[in-house]
């Protein structure tokens, strides 16, 4: 986030879509800002405490939870998004141990092979969410913003004119 503000429970029971289709993050009781110093102001995470669901946890939120960015958040997304479009959180295991584990060593099943008729560009950029280095990861929301723009943008024009032709 632009003003450096981590919320750190990105999730779906914290994304609002308004009647009018505006879509809202809600939620900002464990939201913490950057400090100067590159780490978080939470005191918390700064003693080690990790916070967030773990469904939807970035692995840097477990390993340094000091030490995150609005990366973590672009992880998070993403795992939401994936269970949008699964059905299921990208590590769905019976304990907390097995869950944190997968994010930070497991990598979930291709949105592909689970929803095949997933456009390619969309999956591949929410598995990019999903990388579990943040260097590896969209590097801020405005990029990711114009990416999810752009995706958007391509499937309508390639539907409309698929209308056309039909």
């Amino acid at each position: 986030s632009a003003q450096g503000l981590l919320h750190r429970d990105v999730k779906p029971d914290n994304i609002l879509v308004r009647k009018d289709g505006q879509v809202k993050l809600a939620d900002f009781g464990i939201a913490t800002r950057l400090m100067s110093d590159g780490r978080t102001g939470d005191e918390l995470a700064r003693a080690g405490l990790i916070s967030g669901t773990p469904q939807y946890i970035a692995p840097e939120q477990i390993k340094t939870p000091a030490e995150i960015d609005s990366r973590a958040d672009i992880y998070s997304l993403g795992a939401t998004l994936y269970h949008a479009a699964t059905g299921h959180p990208p590590f769905d295991f019976e304990t907390l141990d097995e869950v944190l584990n997968a994010h930070l060593a497991a990598i979930p099943p291709p949105l592909q092979t689970l929803v095949p008729s997933m456009d390619t560009e969309l999956a591949q950029l929410i598995e990019r969410m999903l990388n579990k280095r943040p260097q590896d990861r969209p590097q801020s929301l405005q990029q990711l913003s114009a990416d999810f723009s752009r995706i958007a943008e391509r499937i309508i024009e390639t539907q409309s004119t698929h209308r056309q032709t039909v």
